[in-house]
């Protein structure tokens, strides 16, 4: 399963990729899913950087790091199994920003992949995932342009 979305910023590349390489930011524009996130690892920030999280659903806490950090146009992340009561989620992401006319467009793509009973609740986890992040890229947007 993909999720995916994309959203014009009026910034630069440089600025936009900096803001979505600092996840301790993740709460002020995903608040639907994250409680809080900390960085565990020093800085600065790069390939192999952690951050530890604690999720809104089921209050599951765990990390993920930067796999890919080509900066400013590719960051990769990913985090290990999350075991949630009758099943699991892995999850892996990515965004990429390109330079565009006045600013930078940002596609950013997950890949979760749910084991378990929690299985059978994909299609409505993409639905759902997909509005959720449309509106998250729209705050990163309406933040970063502040």
């Amino acid at each position: 399963m993909e999720i995916s979305g994309q959203v014009m910023v009026n910034r630069p590349a440089s600025l936009v990729f900096d803001f979505f390489a600092d996840m301790t930011r993740l709460p002020e524009y995903a608040p639907e899913d994250f409680v809080s996130v900390a960085r565990e690892t020093p800085d600065p920030i790069g390939v192999s950087s952690r951050f530890s999280y604690v999720a809104k659903w089921a209050r599951a806490s765990s990390s993920f790091e930067w796999e890919t950090f080509e900066r400013p146009t590719r960051l990769v992340w990913s985090g290990p199994r999350v075991n949630m009561g009758p099943g699991w989620l892995e999850m892996r992401g990515e965004y990429l920003f390109e330079t565009a006319a006045g600013g930078t467009r940002v596609q950013a793509r997950f890949t979760p992949r749910l084991g378990g009973l929690i299985r059978c609740l994909a299609p409505m986890v993409k639905i759902r995932n997909t509005l959720v992040l449309s509106r998250q890229l729209k705050r990163v947007r309406d933040l970063i342009e502040r």
